[in-house]
């Protein structure tokens, strides 16, 4: 029996081995293909950034970081993905402040999003799992039992045993080692990473984001529409303990609010379109902008 349960031990000990080498010949940011992109553009570019925006699509469709530096005279850069909800954030932002080539970041101005639903359509895949670590499986599951959705706890659970022993990972490892690195787009690129639903809409031409475009102006039409109520924007220091992570020096700033309410700005019924986009923008750098001259004052 003994020899049994050391055997087992030993095999355990391999295999554990095994799949943290596997592990380690990927970078943190490889479940996100667009991280993945605008990371390793970020790293191959001779522009540096003193700035950085990070969350969801509220983030990446909103926030032109060009314009943002026309007003505040701050080199800045736009990470934000689509569907990038809290945990996943604070991942990148854990791994992101701990890279070197990155380490004399000033600001990074997160989007306030809240912790992911995780839906049954998307248990058990690498979006959801591949950043599912220790740190967000304890922020994860103490955050959703403390809302008594302990259905949603055990999905995180779940999604971190999944990511530490690489279960349905193996082979889009193999994938992700063996393709052809895809290079950011062009347009993405000029605009630091800032890409507007609108702009993706012209040259993307997908009929599905079409469709949710002309739903929305139909019901802007009709007035049907949901009203909003605009609200200046504010942002908040957050400190070590709210992110769950060290922040290396680098002020982490959560934006908060929404200040557009006119429909006219709007892409759909989350999003700005360009126009609304710029607008936001512009709030947000004056915002900035006066900060800054107080500090000096």
């Amino acid at each position: 029996m003994k020899k049994f349960l050391l055997e087992i031990l030993i095999f355990s000990f391999i295999l554990i081995l095994t799949i943290k080498g596997i592990k380690s010949t990927v970078p943190f940011y490889w479940g996100n293909k667009l991280m993945e992109q605008k990371i390793e553009y970020l790293e191959s570019s001779d522009s540096k950034y003193d700035t950085y925006f990070i969350g969801s699509s509220k983030t990446f469709r909103h926030i032109d970081p060009i314009l943002f530096e026309k007003i505040t005279g701050t080199p800045a850069f736009n990470l934000g993905c689509s569907g990038m909800f809290a945990l996943e954030t604070e991942y990148m932002l854990d791994n992101f402040l701990s890279k070197e080539s990155f380490k004399n970041t000033k600001d990074i101005y997160v989007q306030n999003t809240d912790y992911m639903i995780i839906g049954e359509q998307n248990r058990h895949t690498l979006r959801v799992n591949y950043y599912m670590d220790t740190k967000r499986l304890v922020r994860g599951v103490n955050y959703f039992i403390g809302q008594r959705e302990y259905s949603q706890a055990y999905y995180h659970l779940v999604a971190f045993i999944e990511n530490q022993l690489c279960i349905g990972q193996i082979s889009e490892i193999i994938d992700y080692k063996q393709k052809d690195k895809r290079n950011l787009m062009k347009m993405v690129a000029d605009q630091n990473g800032f890409y507007s639903l609108e702009q993706d809409l012209k040259i993307g031409k997908s009929k599905q984001l079409e469709n949710r475009h002309n739903r929305y102006l139909k019901s802007v039409e009709n007035n049907t529409y949901t009203k909003r109520k605009a609200k200046d924007i504010r942002l908040v220091e957050l400190n070590k303990g709210e992110l769950g992570i060290d922040t290396k020096g680098t002020k982490i700033w959560q934006i908060q609010n929404n200040p557009i309410a006119d429909p006219k700005y709007y892409f759909d019924r989350g999003h700005y379109n360009l126009e609304g986009a710029k607008k936001y923008t512009k709030q947000l750098a004056h915002l900035v902008k006066k900060l800054n001259e107080s500090k000096k004052q």
